[in-house]
């Protein structure tokens, strides 16, 4: 209930900060919820579908669908975006992958 209240809170802010998108699904990745995390994503998407930070989201969110050959794509475009602290994206994408 949380998660969708700050969603749409983020939703209707002048604030385009993606930082609301990040951490709601986050919270629904950890929650192993992947339809509902590429909801936000997808949302934060449409306002800069060019953010690293979104496509590792989108990324883990693959591995989580056990989609790996596309989870593996998605992290090599969020890195070329510049991702940063990427060591830490392979380890939690391996971690997601290995379950």
């Amino acid at each position: 209930m949380k998660e969708n209240a700050m969603f749409e809170k983020a939703k209707k802010s002048d604030d385009r900060k993606m930082v609301p998108y990040y951490m709601i699904a986050d919270t629904y990745i950890v929650l192993k919820k992947p339809d509902k995390a590429n909801e936000y994503i997808q949302a934060g998407s449409a306002v800069d579908s060019k953010d690293p930070f979104l496509n590792a989201y989108l990324a883990l969110t693959y591995a989580l669908q056990k989609k790996s050959n596309e989870a593996k794509a998605q992290m090599d475009k969020a890195k070329a975006l510049g991702l940063e602290k990427t060591e830490i994206w392979d380890a939690r994408l391996k971690e997601i992958t290995a379950k």
